[in-house]
Order: C-alpha cells, then structure tokens, then sequence
C-alpha cells in the first residue's frame, strides 16, 4: 500500500473521506469517516447505512475515486498531504466482508468493499 496513504490512515485524527461515483447522468460525492475504513489485502471495506445513489451507480459503473487528506502528515513541502485513489468497488449485504462490518457498525446494512488501483498523492 502507498506509504502517505498509511500514514493518513494511521493518523489519530479522525478526517472525512471523499467517494465520488458516476452513474449515467452527473457524478455522485458522498462521504464517510476515516475511521470507519477497514483496510483487507489492498481493499478497503467500508460500513454502508445509506448510499443509494452510489450503490445504484456502482451497477452502472464499478469505478469509484476517494479522496482523504490530513493536515497533519508530512506533503511534498508543507504538513498537510492527501491523496487520490482510484479503484473500483461493489457493496455486499451478506459474506464475510459484510460480516467483519457489521461485527463493528450495528447499524450497517451493507459492506463498500473498495479494490485499490492507483494512489496518488496531490499535496
């Protein structure tokens, strides 16, 4: 996994995290909490409650784009670094990805499973 993306991840501040999906009409943002990321063999697996515009972009077009930043790991000249990652991802409402999530979040009704393709650092 990319380096800066550990340490935003291993950062003890809780951030907001970025998910951008694109169905058939005009980009979808939606966000969650840094802290709700599981990371899983380059994957992240994250808690869904809601996001039923996502979910139903995701049947359109698998791609999804996250970005996390923190204002406290080192960037390229400054404190302060985020990155981009692009990937792809599904959401799972049964199997073992949905079980880890809902062992930690009650209130999950689905697991963001997010396959990491490229991460790129942007501060």
């Amino acid at each position: 996994m990319n380096t800066k993306l550990q340490e935003i991840l291993n950062n003890e501040r809780q951030e907001s995290v970025t998910m951008v999906t694109m169905g058939n009409e005009k980009p979808h943002i939606t966000n969650t909490w840094k802290s709700y990321i599981t990371v899983c063999d380059e994957k992240f697996i994250i808690p869904v409650g809601g996001m039923k515009t996502t979910e139903e972009n995701l049947k359109i077009n698998n791609e999804i784009q996250i970005s996390i930043a923190s204002p406290e790991v080192q960037g390229f000249n400054f404190l302060g670094t985020g990155v981009l990652i692009t990937g792809t991802a599904e959401i799972k409402r049964e199997g073992s990805e949905f079980d880890l999530i809902k062992k930690s979040y009650e209130w999950a009704n689905g697991a963001l499973i997010v396959t990491l393709n490229k991460v790129t650092q942007t501060l």
